[in-house]
């Protein structure tokens, strides 16, 4: 888990150094073993021996083997050896090394909402709070972080072994969450409250662990203040960085570079802070102290220097700083993202801009348009352009203009009249063209905004592709289980020396057998189709057949004429012969054929409410041939799908209605096979009594 809270921390800038906190605590309540997998250690934090059960869950994580993993967590808590409070904790454990963090979350929430019997609960929860925590303020939900925070504090505080770390951490999150909401008093009083609690430990616990944690916190509050404009309150908590840094100093075991690298961010913080306050010249001098750290002169160092340069006016040493910005973006190994490219190319591009550099600013701007949109960007930019010409051409003009009065001045009245005149049209003019480029710009804004609003829309679709996608391999996961000790229980069994079976329990055990590995077989083609689904190698059509052929074996394969709530017919108008892959296309038909199977039967809160299936929908496949190839044409009379999700239901785990079963991969798979055979599968939209799916398969070889 501390590897994975690393490299999220790392991507949001705003909350990087708030997250210290929680790397300092969390590292000691998580270590990695020599293999490098996540493992608990809980010497530290929370403190309670790691029993042999543990240590044999730590022992498969050593071997990376997420599956095996699971499987022992669930046999361990059947068999009674771990209770179903720390079997959700390993399980949450397990799910983030696996990066699925909606079931980690899942499962903290389980651990924190479960009834604590002792004490080894009450530790296992307080590592499930610190961790849920610190997921939900690393997804900015700080509504979240309240209202699961404030709950856990007050039960670790009435606990008759109060966890102190792990109640800084979670002050801590509260802290950060009110001051992002804006609730400046409430942040501040959590603040104090978080300062008293690390005074305790440090009391309690004094350690150079100890210390350095300590700094790390009350540097931590100095950056989250200045970061949202309260700057007195930051300057506070520099202040007490700086005191409190120079106790670290004293520790026997303090590290040097890491002296140097806080000082040099305290320095910093003052810095911004005066700024903010108006303190110009307390604002320099702080600086210059943090120019003659080795800090500040190391690559993170002087990226960070960028914002006390942009708030205190220096847009050209702002905009040297940030020349790197790529080679420092690839040394931290951050990706552009819609959040980094939001953040970093806008300061650059500010910087540049207020420094004068129009050229560079243009260059930054035309880069960050064109992660949005090309097409819209390159007509931004010579909108730009032209009106940088005109602006070069109107200053020129008015030069011109002012020497040429200056000469006229003595040549009398008509002179003075023609230059008046010469002068009202230019400023006309002038008008013209900056109304013009201002409705140009206005025209740019809004198309923008439009591109902006797509971009949200697409990435909220790539969320709900992702959670799906989690949700089916945990679902997969789950079920490939059950038939697993299902099968494990009957070899037992039967390779028990002292069992004596009955030719019926025999029987019996066979048939579970046959039926469970067929279950298996049946989950690991799903497994199989979901690697087909984005597969691009074309398949080879080397099978001559009639489109009659693939019809009738793909309704023998779906079984849709044994489906009794349905009237089924074949309509075939083809009379050609085409080249195809047999098997493949068949399997393209029969997707086809089943999601009419499905979608005209009856959903099963239907089934519940009108207490069954009162008639029979139909389905009809006609074969028609067209110009360069055949098409099957599948029509029913079910639920139907909206014409503006035609291309929506192609994509994967997309169901539009959840009472009905599936994994909502079958479109997507059948459309990749037909593309594959060189034709396609589309929604025909003016359908309006079910759906009216068309495959079309090429004869062209």
């Amino acid at each position: 888990m501390r590897r994975v809270l690393r490299r999220n921390i790392r991507k949001r800038v705003s909350t990087t150094l708030a997250f210290i906190v929680v790397l300092i605590t969390v590292c000691s309540c998580h270590g990695e073993n020599e293999a490098g997998t996540t493992v608990m250690n809980s010497e530290t934090a929370v403190k309670s021996p790691i029993t042999p059960v543990e240590r044999m869950i730590l022992d498969v994580q050593q071997q990376n083997n997420f599956d095996r993993e699971i499987f022992l967590i669930d046999s361990l808590e059947r068999t009674g050896d771990l209770s179903e409070m720390k079997a959700n904790y390993w399980r949450s454990n397990t799910y983030i090394s696996m990066s699925q963090y909606r079931t980690t979350e899942f499962y903290l929430r389980k651990v924190i909402d479960a009834d604590i019997q002792n004490d080894d609960d009450f530790n296992t929860f307080c590592r499930a709070a610190t961790s849920l925590t610190t997921m939900l303020l690393y997804k900015n939900d700080y509504e979240g972080v309240l209202n699961v925070s404030s709950k856990v504090v007050e039960k670790i505080e009435s606990h008759k072994d109060t966890n102190k770390r792990t109640i800084i951490i979670l002050l801590n999150n509260i802290a950060n969450s009110q001051l992002n909401l804006g609730h400046m008093d409430e942040a501040r009083r959590t603040y104090e409250r978080t300062f008293n609690y690390l005074q305790q430990e440090a009391s309690d616990n004094p350690s150079e662990m100890t210390y350095r944690a300590f700094v790390d916190y009350a540097n931590a509050f100095a950056i989250q203040n200045n970061e949202q404009n309260n700057f007195s309150e930051g300057l506070k908590w520099a202040e007490r960085t700086d005191s409190l840094l120079k106790v670290y100093q004293q520790q026997p075991e303090a590290d040097p570079s890491l002296i140097d690298e806080l000082l040099g961010g305290i320095l910093l913080n003052q810095a911004i802070a005066h700024e903010g306050l108006g303190n110009n010249e307390a604002a320099a001098a702080e600086y210059k102290q943090f120019c003659k750290t080795k800090y500040g002169h190391n690559a993170n160092g002087r990226f960070e220097a960028v914002r006390y340069l942009l708030s205190a006016g220096k847009y050209a040493e702002a905009a040297d700083e940030l020349v790197n910005l790529d080679h420092w973006m690839e040394l931290r190994g951050e990706e552009w993202d819609l959040d980094n490219i939001r953040k970093y190319l806008t300061n650059k591009y500010y910087a540049n801009l207020k420094a004068g550099r129009n050229d560079s600013a243009l260059a930054v701007a035309t880069r960050l348009c064109e992660a949005i949109d090309t097409a819209v960007i390159e007509w931004e930019r010579n909108n730009a352009s032209n009106e940088l010409v005109n602006i070069y051409d109107t200053q020129q003009k008015e030069t011109e203009l002012a020497e040429k009065d200056a000469q006229l001045s003595e040549q009398g009245f008509w002179a003075v009249a023609a230059a008046l005149i010469l002068l009202t049209v230019f400023f006309i003019v002038y008008a013209v063209y900056r109304r013009m480029a201002a409705k140009r710009l206005s025209i740019a804004n809004k198309q923008l905004e439009r591109r902006n609003q797509q971009l949200i829309v697409a990435n909220a679709r790539a969320e709900e592709s992702a959670r799906m996608k989690a949700d089916f391999i945990q679902q997969i996961s789950h079920e490939i289980r059950t038939p697993l000790n299902i099968l494990s229980g009957f070899a037992q069994i039967i390779t028990s020396p002292e069992m004596t079976l009955e030719e019926n329990e025999k029987t019996d055990i066979n048939n579970g057998i046959i039926e469970n590995t067929n279950r298996i077989t049946g989950l690991v083609n799903k497994m199989l189709e979901l690697s087909e689904a984005n597969s691009r190698a074309v398949i080879p059509r080397i099978d001559t057949v009639t489109p009659q052929e693939i019809a009738e074996k793909a309704i023998q394969e779906s079984g849709i004429m044994e489906a009794k709530h349905i009237r089924f017919a074949l309509n075939n108008q083809s009379e050609k012969q085409i080249t195809t892959h047999l098997k493949q296309a068949t399997r393209a038909l029969v997707l086809l054929l089943d999601n009419a199977q499905k979608f005209t039967h009856p959903a099963e809160a239907t089934v519940q409410t009108k207490g069954g299936i009162t008639g029979k929908e139909d389905v009809t496949l006609s074969i028609q041939d067209q110009t360069d190839g055949v098409a099957f044409i599948i029509e029913d009379t079910g639920i139907g799908i909206p014409p503006e999700e035609a291309e929506h239901i192609f994509e994967e785990f997309v169901q539009l209605d959840e009472y009905y079963d599936g994994t909502g991969i079958g479109l997507t798979v059948a459309r990749s096979i037909a593309r594959r055979l060189g034709g396609d599968i589309r929604l025909d939209t003016s359908y309006t009594h079910g759906a009216r799916f068309i495959l079309t398969l090429s004869t062209k070889s």
